[in-house]
């Protein structure tokens, strides 16, 4: 029986290896009838339906596998890989790695995968251990330095982040993402690239790459035709990603060259591109909406805010962030850099805590968010802030100061979650023109999530506008919350009033170097944001009504708008 068995399974393999998987799958089915605990069979069965995506049936072998051969480790990897990828059961798919781990199984793989869970839950300390981990056991892993790198500069390691886009880079030469992602740092370090890519690893880059690399220096170099000529002549690219980066740097640099049609030209196209990627494909475009209108049913209804006000009443926190909000592209990251050149003081980047925050009270106390938010026990409250603290612990490698700012502009939908938990909380409110912020949006390559998914098309973005705008005024005109509001385009022509007016309020006193915001190295915030590369250079006036050389294409987004820049104080 045994040698049956070995020659079927040998035949079954060399199916399976000449591309003929049905046919090996039904050798192996007959293997496992005629010997149930035959362990290679019931593997090979596992990988072949998660080549298939069937994970359930996967699942089912695998564990079927383990029920006679307890201490199979590359079962317990790949069951980690189905509770992660599959059925998103994070705790059971660490649980699975680490036990492949104790029993033998390669760790580099298992290494990644667990940084990669870390990373995506926020635990970037822990995903960088992990990171270095698979490094340390192959130090060829690319993938393991591209990781790693993108998780430093979440840690604000700027120069280690750069040695390992490089380490990554020298490893996988042709990767032309790389070379954008080190583009990208060293404009926020103020430096030229030439001074990251050595020239023998400059020699070393694909075709696409070396073409990134000349429109970088181009474009340093003041030759703006010239960076347009190399990015024509790279015409449409079959690669989605790249071909939405020549997209949107096209409408960049026609914006600089005032050839407004084209520049509204790419930047559409862009957006269109971004709606294919699969990120967007996967992304649930009609959560944000309905969680607005939740929360605008929630804040228009005036027993509710009576609730908030005396749930909160008298209530004593001694711990209170600062909070900078906005609408997306207003200012807000430039308001966070001035901020960050005060001694004392810490701008924490970009991190939606208050978001996972509203998640924890809905599956973890069974409430509905906003609206019981006037139910939260004194208990849970007192777990909230210390998961808020936490999480912004977890998420950088932030120590105590005096003084903390959460700068996520779309935290301001947030508000009567902000007053529950920190009543004395200051709020900055960073307005700019409805218009400029809406366009400023449209011409940036977001990282796509639930809320910038509906920044792609103008009528999207402005109604977004409109329904986040809308909670903001309802809120902060009835709840007694200390706010503060500072006008971009004050910023830019009245640089020092507008500074020091925010300071005033916050108690903080003037310092000469803030003037110098734009030279300070991007190495003190947590996450490149589209608005980086813009802050690490001088204010511009340019950046004021630039909506007006785009009327006509705008001019469908105007009625959706028109109160908003009224009640916001824009005369037209």
């Amino acid at each position: 029986m045994a040698d049956k068995t070995q020659k079927l399974y040998e035949k079954a393999l060399e199916h399976y290896h000449s591309g003929q998987v049905d046919s090996a799958e039904k050798i192996f089915k007959k293997i496992v009838i005629q010997n149930p605990k035959h362990g290679e069979t019931l593997f090979a069965l596992g990988k072949i339906a998660m080549q298939k995506q069937r994970f359930v049936l996967a699942d089912q072998h695998f564990k079927k596998l383990l029920s006679y051969y307890p201490n199979h480790a590359d079962s317990w990897t790949n069951l980690g890989l189905i509770y992660y990828q599959y059925s998103k059961n994070i705790p059971e798919s660490i649980s699975a790695f680490k036990k492949a781990l104790e029993l033998g199984a390669n760790p580099a793989p298992i290494y990644l995968y667990l940084a990669d869970i870390f990373k995506n839950s926020g635990d970037l300390n822990d995903a960088r251990e992990m990171y270095e981990k698979a490094i340390e056991t192959q130090p060829t892993m690319a993938q393991a330095h591209l990781g790693l790198a993108n998780v430093l500069i979440s840690l604000h390691a700027l120069e280690s982040a750069k040695n390992h886009f490089i380490q990554a880079l020298t490893l996988t030469p042709h990767n032309a993402d790389i070379v954008l992602n080190l583009i990208t740092l060293a404009e926020l370090q103020n430096l030229t690239i030439a001074s990251y890519i050595s020239e023998d690893l400059r020699t070393k880059l694909s075709g696409l790459g070396q073409q990134f690399l000349k429109a970088h220096l181009a474009q340093k170099n003041g030759d703006i035709e010239a960076a347009i000529s190399i990015f024509k002549d790279l015409a449409q690219n079959d690669y989605l990603g790249v071909e939405i980066y020549r997209c949107f740097t096209l409408a960049e640099l026609y914006d600089k060259t005032a050839q407004y049609e084209l520049a509204f030209e790419y930047m559409t196209r862009a957006n269109e591109l971004q709606s294919l990627t699969q990120r967007a494909q996967l992304i649930n475009a009609t959560y944000y909406p309905a969680l607005l209108s939740t929360i605008d049913t929630a804040v228009s209804n005036a027993q509710f805010i009576q609730d908030v006000q005396a749930r909160t009443q008298n209530k004593s926190v001694t711990k209170q962030p600062i909070f900078i909000v906005g609408f997306p592209r207003s200012g807000t990251t430039l308001t966070g850099r001035i901020l960050s050149m005060i001694k004392n003081v810490h701008v924490n980047d970009e991190r939606s805590v208050l978001g996972q925050l509203s998640q924890t009270i809905q599956h973890d106390y069974n409430l509905n968010y906003p609206q019981d938010l006037p139910k939260l026990s004194a208990q849970q409250c007192d777990d909230l802030r210390q998961q808020y603290w936490q999480a912004h612990q977890k998420a950088s490698s932030w120590v105590d100061t005096p003084i903390f700012i959460d700068k996520f502009p779309l935290n301001l939908i947030h508000l009567p979650l902000i007053y529950t938990l920190f009543p004395k909380s200051k709020i900055i409110f960073v307005k700019r023109h409805p218009l400029d912020s809406i366009l400023s949006a449209l011409m940036q390559n977001f990282h796509l999530n639930e809320a910038m998914i509906h920044l792609m098309k103008p009528e999207q973005a402005a109604s977004l506008y409109k329904e986040v705008l809308s909670i903001w005024f309802k809120v902060s005109e009835v709840l007694p919350l200390e706010i503060h509001i500072i006008t971009y385009e004050n910023i830019v022509d009245n640089f020092d009033d507008e500074v020091k007016a925010l300071l005033s309020f916050l108690g903080l006193e003037w310092e000469e170097n803030i003037k110098d915001f734009y030279k300070k190295k991007q190495d003190s915030f947590q996450t490149i944001t589209p608005s980086a590369t813009q802050i690490s250079q001088k204010l511009y006036s340019s950046s004021k009504q630039r909506w007006r050389h785009y009327k006509q294409q705008l001019e469908p987004v105007v009625p959706i708008l028109s109160p908003l820049i009224k009640k916001l104080g824009y005369t037209d």
